[in-house]
């Protein structure tokens, strides 16, 4: 094992299991040439780089380009998140902190989420996306914890 690739003292999994609720322990699949792994989103995170940025919004606004954590944050009125293309390896995590039902909306300027669709709606609290870019177009869904709708 590259020990590069895995933080130090931490250890992939063998299997891949399907899990209801997200939770800290559960694993993402990945495949390393044909071979099946898998990696606990506590490692995953563990792995991000010492200068992770959050941000967060209170109001309709613009995601800074290097922001990894977004977290929206207005009960009664609907925040617009507008961020530009996705971008190789950038890991995206977004998720609504208030408890309002309001309907956020996080649009890409370029690129999609999953191929078609440029917005992604937030509109209960807790609910949130986890993303890694794999292109310069596209992210790829890791994550969709609540009823983060794709339009």
């Amino acid at each position: 094992m590259d020990p590069r690739l895995y933080p130090s003292g931490k250890t992939v999994l063998p299997t891949a299991t399907t899990d209801t609720e997200t939770t800290d322990t559960d694993k993402i699949a990945v495949y390393r040439g044909n071979q099946l792994r898998s990696i606990s989103l506590a490692n995953l995170f563990l792995s991000v780089p010492n200068n992770l940025t959050i941000q967060t919004l209170t109001a309709t606004g613009t995601v800074a380009a290097n922001t990894n954590v977004l977290l929206l944050n207005h009960a009664s009125v609907a925040i617009v998140a507008t961020i530009a293309a996705p971008s190789a390896g950038r890991i995206l995590f977004v998720a609504q902190i208030d408890a309002g039902i309001a309907g956020h909306t996080v649009v890409l300027t370029s690129g999609t989420w999953d191929g078609t669709n440029e917005t992604a709606t937030l509109d209960a609290q807790l609910e949130c996306i986890v993303h890694i870019g794999i292109s310069a177009t596209r992210f790829n869904e890791l994550i969709n914890k609540g009823t983060v709708l794709y339009s």
